[in-house]
């Protein structure tokens, strides 16, 4: 059985058809696997969505129908949230710190690496599965087996 932390960027694949999505399905797909989100996920989709309706690649209702299937996996303890908590606020700050003088590392991003930390730290993960190659690098630096999606070969 497979422990995974999606950060937001890898789960807007399982919802929209874009490179890297046959890789989540697939992972998403496996007997027994635990996926986890954070408390930011949920939110962070949301705004993702809002992007690609910005954007003209979906219409409002599109995303409003994308959002339902996020939330029917969400409810069914296909994709299971992780609340946010004191402690990944502090290793978001510590991780600001060390990497982002020299590394492209945004707020909400370290906040998401720090709760897939904790996961890691309580040997409760097994892959950190990320779209966002700067975060991947940072990711595998803090010593995360890390699957991209855009990159992985199936």
């Amino acid at each position: 059985m497979a422990i995974y932390y999606h950060d937001t960027s890898a789960v807007v694949k399982r919802y929209r058809t874009e490179v890297g999505t046959a890789v989540i399905n697939r992972l998403m797909g496996e007997p027994d696997a635990i996926h986890f989100i954070s408390g930011l996920g949920p939110v962070e989709f949301k705004s993702a969505l809002a992007k690609h309706v910005r954007m003209g690649d979906i219409t409002k209702v599109e995303a409003q129908q994308l959002d339902q299937r996020f939330r029917f996996d969400v409810a069914n303890g296909q994709l299971r949230v992780l609340r946010l908590l004191v402690r990944h606020l502090k290793t978001a700050g510590r991780l600001i710190d060390q990497y982002a003088p020299t590394h492209s590392l945004r707020t909400l991003d370290a906040i998401q690496l720090a709760v897939a930390l904790d996961l890691h730290q309580h040997h409760r993960l097994d892959f950190f599965v990320c779209a966002d190659t700067a975060l991947c690098a940072i990711a595998i630096a803090e010593g995360l087996a890390v699957i991209n999606p855009v990159t992985h070969t199936p």
